[in-house]
């Protein structure tokens, strides 16, 4: 590119010396000497965000003698002050097009740059991440796992599905929780040609009219994912019509998302409704779901008494409730063009200019809002409006906008190193220790990110929040309250979880449709996160629910001076944790005492393609803490008419050589008081998988075999030692 034609009229040895223009108007540059000068020092990153800060822009800007984004911005100001600038602007790339060219092609640079990123992201400081599933190849399995059990061979075309002249109805939203075009997803299964029953009380309701579909975003990459349920035709079941049957297998305990839920209905909030539910597609048992409502037009009438509102709006990945994030916040109505939604626009603005409460406090609910707030922080839920994420805002007729969170899963402890920490590596242990991750003990400025309401209504004054927290704190989030709730809905669930990990005839686990995914926990773990342990989960990691509890309710009474129950406060206080399966930290050979970090990187989204004809079953069962019921749904379908699909796609199963780090273990529980939030623990490395052989016998549903495993490798009579996969095997009931 030659810059003394694109920018007549300067000096540019002098204005853009790094550059070496020479007499024909071209830079000279010397690349190598470029590259070297640039920072490839892992030690150097120690401090880096990778959470929040771009490496690569970081990189650009290492070399001090050239200093690209400096560079660029230059070149920017001089282009802008010509007459012709905007023609000018659109010739000029983001890094200078000869170095950017250079840069990309140059091996040194690759080799520099793929080592830094190979450190840091890929090999070299390894990140423990999960086996990576090929998308395609997910959602070809889904999908003919799903086909199989509704007796289908081929995949429906959904215009075969679509009603004649129905318009196409707010449920469909639901079946797309992802942005399309952003990841590049074909369509979800989906299918209307079916019904549904439901068997309440030993009462049945039966519809006629639904629609059946995957449902979520990463949920779509779990061994067992979650679907989506409407009653159409107008109908509903005690004025719900739409459903979510959720796996929540990115947990463990099937708690976390009921507990939330029975934390907002304690306190009186307006917010999702959870509760249990076994299905069944074609007879075909599924095992066990937490069933929810959703924020739906039906909710909003059933609750509000609106018909057809305009003023519910969903917010996902970055709607902090701002004018420069609106678009992320979409209105659920069809017919509402987002720049002409004025409501909506106004309650931004206004948010925007407020600097204290009393500016909005006549168009939002600030009261309601402080209330989720403290319920999400005291939980340690992450994925709602701290990532722009997960909530929905709503304007009742005549009322002010109301905040409303969902999917509950990430609750009460769990995968917080995602947006405290993001990267952790095999390395550079400095990246891990150097920062604090007791997460119970971080006060509410250490939790929020900065986001602009959350400053004006809490960080500035933080008297009105104080107070809700105390009262949040006095009413349910207390151990009093929470552990004998959390032991009655684990009583009345275990049957249930207990056949969730138990294999049929053929080694098959209920719902688990996606073969290439992880099937990642078992009865034990179920048991011990309930309870007190920490452990490994998909992601990074998850505290015991009740260490969780237990640690966050004394953390809050000390710093808020909150008047709390002394039996709790009391640091005797002891309680088991399972070291079998308890997270041992990134590091757990190191002395250092890091504190338990994610073992594993986030995997991404994946989706799965299917439409077929399906017949639902669905047994629900509810709870409180006064009365119990058991309700049962029934559903069947009609046969659908089929296009089929050719497909020429391999589905091939990736493989990875892991090597396993194993605790020494002389028992399998250990007291513990609460106020140790750091072990350090001698460990060995193994790569020796123990497969079971006549030995001492352990009880049902304890391991009997694995990575590194050195107990019995047995079972006690009526059990049998299943391989569960190269690092767990379970004593499972005999056939």
């Amino acid at each position: 590119m030659n810059y003394t034609e694109w920018l007549p009229g300067f000096d540019l040895k002098k204005e853009l010396p790094e550059l070496n223009i020479g007499d024909d108007g071209y830079p000279h540059l010397n690349y190598d000497e470029i590259i070297a000068g640039m920072d490839f020092n892992i030690r150097n990153y120690i401090d880096f965000d990778f959470v929040n800060d771009n490496l690569e822009l970081f990189i650009y800007q290492s070399n001090p003698k050239f200093n690209i984004t400096k560079i660029n911005n230059k070149i920017n100001d001089l282009a802008s002050s010509q007459t012709n600038f905007y023609r000018r602007t659109d010739e000029i790339t983001s890094i200078p097009e000869p170095i950017e060219d250079q840069l990309n092609t140059n091996n040194n640079y690759d080799t520099q740059i793929m080592s830094l990123y190979g450190s840091i992201i890929n090999s070299n400081i390894t990140l423990f991440n999960g086996v990576t599933i090929d998308r395609k190849s997910n959602e070809k399995i889904i999908e003919q796992q799903l086909n199989s059990i509704m007796n289908n061979d081929d995949v429906n075309d959904d215009e075969e599905n679509e009603d004649e002249g129905e318009e196409e109805d707010e449920y469909e939203e639901d079946e797309t929780d992802y942005d399309p075009s952003e990841y590049d997803y074909p369509d979800a299964f989906k299918t209307k040609d079916g019904s549904v029953s439901f068997e309440i009380a030993g009462k049945k309701y039966t519809f006629d009219e639904i629609t059946f579909s995957l449902s979520g975003q990463y949920s779509r990459h779990l061994v067992k994912p979650n679907f989506n349920l409407k009653l159409r035709g107008g109908k509903d079941l005690f004025g719900r019509s739409q459903f979510k049957l959720r796996s929540d297998y990115t947990e463990p305990t099937f708690l976390r998302s009921k507990l939330t839920s029975d934390i907002h209905k304690r306190l009186g909030l307006q917010g999702i409704s959870a509760n249990y539910a076994t299905l069944y597609i074609n007879d075909e048992y599924m095992g066990l779901f937490v069933f929810v409502d959703a924020y739906k037009q039906s909710w909003v009438q059933h609750v509000y008494g609106e018909v057809d509102t305009y003023n519910l709006h969903k917010c996902n990945g970055g709607g902090f409730l701002t004018m420069e994030s609106f678009n992320f916040c979409d209105n659920e109505h069809d017919y509402v063009n987002p720049y002409e939604d004025e409501e909506w626009l106004s309650l931004l603005t206004a948010l925007d200019n407020a600097q204290s409460a009393k500016d909005i406090e006549d168009i939002f609910d600030v009261d309601h809002f402080l209330y989720e707030m403290s319920i999400e922080y005291l939980i340690g839920g992450w994925d709602h409006l701290q990532l722009g994420h997960n909530f929905f805002m709503y304007k009742p007729p005549n009322g002010k906008w109301l905040y409303l969170s969902y999917d509950h899963d990430h609750e009460f402890g769990i995968n917080l190193d995602r947006v405290f920490l993001g990267f952790v590596f095999d390395d550079l242990p400095e990246y891990v220790t150097s920062r604090n991750l007791d997460y119970p003990n971080y006060s509410f400025k250490d939790f929020t990110k900065k986001i602009h309401i959350i400053d004006i209504l809490i960080l500035r004054d933080p008297s009105r929040f104080n107070a809700i927290l105390q009262d949040v704190v006095e009413r349910v989030f207390n151990p009093a309250t929470l552990f004998p709730h959390i032991d009655e809905l684990k009583e009345f669930i275990k049957p249930y979880v207990e056949r969730e990990y138990t294999p049929d005839k053929s080694g098959q686990y209920p719902g688990r449709i996606n073969d290439l995914s992880t099937n990642p926990y078992t009865l034990r773990h179920w048991e011990a996160n309930s309870e007190f342990t920490t452990i490994d989960t998909l992601q990074y990691n998850a505290y015991g629910i009740k260490y969780w509890i237990l640690a966050k309710y004394r953390y809050v009474c000390q710093s808020y001076n909150l008047k709390c129950d002394s039996t709790y406060l009391n640091k005797n206080y002891s309680f088991d944790v399972d070291k079998s399966i308890e997270f041992k930290g990134y590091y757990p050979s190191s002395t250092s005492g890091d504190y338990p970090v994610p073992s594993t990187e986030v995997p991404k989204a994946t989706t799965t393609t299917t439409t077929t004809t399906t017949t639902t079953t669905t047994t629900t069962t509810t709870t409180s803490t006064t009365n119990k019921k058991t309700s049962v749904i029934t559903t069947t379908t009609k046969k659908a008419k089929t296009t089929k699909k050719s497909t020429t796609s391999k589905i091939e199963k990736s493989t990875k050589t892991t090597t396993t780090k194993t605790i020494k273990k002389t028992t399998t529980k250990k007291t513990t008081k609460i106020n140790k939030t750091t072990s350090t623990v001698a460990t060995t490395t193994s790569k020796k998988i123990s497969e079971p052989t006549k030995n001492k016998c352990v009880k049902e549903y304890q391991q009997c075999g694995g990575y590194g495993y050195s107990g019995p490798t047995c079972c006690e009579k009526g059990f049998q030692c299943k391989k569960l996969n190269d690092y767990y095997h379970q004593c499972i009931r005999a056939n």
